[in-house]
């Protein structure tokens, strides 16, 4: 089994988890890195600080998956996320191993959030040490967490919805099997060598106020959606972040939907013969 051994970042939160039982099954070993490990195989790891000597004894390939959103300045971010990830890729490079980054498509050039930015900077990294980066959309399926299970429990827990005005809010969804299936395909060497990110979402975009509204028929609910400019979201989300009250939805990913990628290019899976599924709720 140590032949076919992955060690994945971020691996207690929603994509970790659900990534290494995809792996398992089909045959990975799979170290899960986290802050809080929990099991026989799962080790204790935080972006930026002093990695164990020993974090990549017996493992084959890396999939860097973990982001602390923890931090809010700029300083802050680019300190614990970039420097973090350059020190981790840096290691598993040195120790021979396949690295696959996991980014975002609110990483562009010209993307305005900071998350976006320090993505950006992290698939460069990624990049220079020969490594593949792969950018999903908005995460959905399994266990429906993340960004798209706070949208859900909205869907699920009220029928007037504020719904963000004064910008389309598309957006690109990926199934979270699709991208492990993309994983496990560079994991068994089976795509070519690339030079550009991989976008892994599908094609068809989703605005706001459609995929809510198809989120909620799947549930047997009607929303009623109350207008909400997002300039005004944008200030009340960062007063409550500047008074040490943060939501569970930041001012940074508010910007990372109403600044989106104009010019995805989704033709990279799909040549490779996987494609994405459309978005059914």
């Amino acid at each position: 089994m140590s032949s076919r051994t992955c060690l994945v970042t971020g691996g207690s939160g929603y994509l970790g988890a659900e990534l290494a039982v995809f792996l398992r099954n089909s045959g990975w070993r799979v170290i899960q890195a986290s802050r809080h490990p929990r099991g026989a195989d799962s080790v204790a790891y935080s972006l930026g600080e002093e990695i164990s000597s020993d974090l990549f004894q017996g493992v084959t390939a890396l999939v860097h998956g973990a982001y602390d959103f923890e931090p809010r300045r700029w300083d802050a971010i680019y300190q614990r996320n970039v420097i973090g990830t350059r020190q981790l890729l840096q290691r598993a490079k040195d120790a021979g191993v396949l690295i696959i980054t996991i980014s975002s498509i609110s990483a562009f050039p010209g993307c305005k959030s900071f998350y976006g930015k320090a993505k950006l900077l992290m698939e460069e990294a990624t990049q220079a040490l020969g490594g593949v980066v792969l950018r999903p959309g908005l995460i959905y399926g399994g266990s429906n967490q993340g960004i798209y299970g706070r949208l859900l429990k909205q869907v699920e827990g009220k029928t007037f919805v504020p719904l963000l005005s004064g910008n389309p809010c598309t957006l690109h969804l990926t199934h979270v099997e699709d991208l492990a299936k993309v994983i496990k395909g560079w994991l068994n060497g089976a795509w070519p060598a690339q030079a550009l990110p991989w976008v892994v979402a599908h094609p068809e975009p989703w605005p706001m106020k459609k995929l809510l509204r198809a989120m909620a028929a799947a549930k047997g609910r009607k929303l009623r959606f109350i207008p909400a400019p997002w300039p005004l979201v944008w200030i009340a989300l960062k007063f409550f972040e500047q008074i040490g009250r943060p939501l569970d939805f930041k001012s940074d990913n508010l910007i990372s939907i109403v600044n989106q990628n104009p010019h995805l290019d989704f033709s990279a899976v799909t040549t490779c013969g996987m494609p994405i599924r459309p978005f059914q709720p």
